[in-house]
């Protein structure tokens, strides 16, 4: 059901068919991606937001723990790395019983500033 109410919720955006995951590119820069839980209980929010090179990975890593430490400089958000080790990727996952068409709208938008703010400090 979560993912027919998503689903619903970006027709509003020009989404016609949505089975559980979609992704944009944002401002140009931004890779952005919306999933729903396989129990369909959250939603998950994630965008790539910078690149590591191999010679400054430890600083970088460094410095993305800093600002995950109790979501302060993120807003509840959280940085990993993807699978390749390579991208920087920010991510939240949030109830969908907690979010209306309203919520959702706001909740995307505040994730996406955050994601250009970020990519332009990183």
């Amino acid at each position: 059901m979560s993912v027919q109410l998503v689903g619903q919720w970006l027709q509003d955006y020009g989404v016609e068919e949505f089975s559980g995951a979609c992704a944009f590119t944002y401002r140009d820069s931004i890779e952005f991606g919306l999933e729903v839980s396989t129990d369909e209980s959250h939603l998950v929010l994630h965008s790539v937001v910078g690149r590591v090179a191999e010679e400054e990975q430890a600083e970088i890593l460094h410095r993305l723990l800093r600002m995950n430490h109790l979501g302060v400089e993120t807003q509840g958000a959280t940085f990993s790395l993807d699978e390749s080790g390579e991208n920087i990727v920010l991510w939240i996952s949030l109830p969908i019983d907690r979010l209306d068409p309203e919520e959702f709208e706001r909740v995307v938008g505040a994730f996406l500033d955050l994601s250009d703010r970020l990519a332009g400090e990183l």
